[in-house]
């Protein structure tokens, strides 16, 4: 029977086989993630991009973040405006519902004043 491979054991069934042999080996460490050199750092510190290429992604970020801020702006909107029309819908109901109450206390009370002018008379 074979033993069982359990994911992020640390223990490898087949290890990595490296194309070139003068290829720097990564190293595993203590959490089983792979340490890789950095490649060479151009003189901009933009770690081997080159200085278009970061511009580029960073206008393509800045592009993100404004479209990911817009759609936020839309659903708190939209949540919001949700959020005022059930308080609305609420507000209605209990308005209601009290004009309803009114009406049956009225109601009871001209009942009290009728049974107190002519009582119920047992025989």
């Amino acid at each position: 029977m074979q033993p069982r491979h359990v994911e992020g054991s640390g223990e490898h069934p087949n290890p990595p086989v490296y194309s070139k042999p003068d290829a720097p080996t990564p190293q595993e460490h203590r959490w089983n993630f792979i340490y890789r050199r950095q490649p060479d750092r151009n003189g901009d510190g933009t770690a081997g991009w080159n200085q278009r290429e970061w511009e580029e992604d960073k206008e393509r970020l800045k592009e993100i973040q404004k479209h990911t801020e817009d759609a936020m702006l839309d659903m708190s909107e939209s949540t919001l405006e949700s959020i005022v029309s059930t308080v609305e819908a609420l507000k209605t109901k209990v308005a209601q519902h009290k004009t309803q109450r009114e009406q049956e206390r009225k109601n009871y009370e001209e009942e009290l004043a009728r049974q107190k002018k002519d009582p119920l008379r047992y025989v």
